[in-house]
């Protein structure tokens, strides 16, 4: 987990300088607190700084965090019917910090996600590192369709 938390904070620090990506710090807070006490209240706080930060939000005028909270409410109500329940928040959120350290510490993974990165469109982040956290964030909000609300 130490090792984690290094990959993590060199993200953070020497990937995402000068991305101009508002809350950055907030999500890195977010992650760290996760990474010392995995639960899914340190989770759902990695997903809505996440959010935060790009400013995501469903059309209808709610917010993914109003999403989060339907999904949160029916994981604790069917995990007492159901055997060995995954939380998905929890998860969703290792493959995240998972990504973001394999982003951090393998330079082939950078040049090949830099050689792949497709612009111009509306809301690219100019820093690699930054559109490497948006695109790879965007998994975070992806609900199996098991379990679509």
């Amino acid at each position: 987990m130490k090792q984690t938390r290094e990959y993590i904070k060199h993200f953070f620090e020497r990937r995402l300088t000068g991305s101009g990506i508002a809350y950055v710090s907030f999500l890195q807070v977010a992650i760290d607190k996760f990474l010392a006490e995995e639960s899914k209240d340190t989770a759902f706080a990695v997903y809505t700084s996440f959010f935060d930060c790009f400013r995501i939000h469903l059309e209808e005028g709610g917010s993914f965090v109003d999403l989060l909270d339907a999904l949160q409410a029916y994981e604790e109500h069917s995990s007492v019917l159901l055997d060995k329940q995954r939380d998905h928040l929890v998860h969703s959120v290792n493959v995240f910090v998972l990504g973001l350290s394999i982003f951090a510490k393998n330079p082939r993974y950078r040049e090949a996600f830099e050689r792949v990165r497709v612009y111009p469109y509306d809301g690219a982040v100019p820093a690699p590192a930054g559109e490497f956290l948006y695109r790879w964030g965007l998994a975070l909000t992806s609900i199996p369709s098991s379990r679509r609300i």
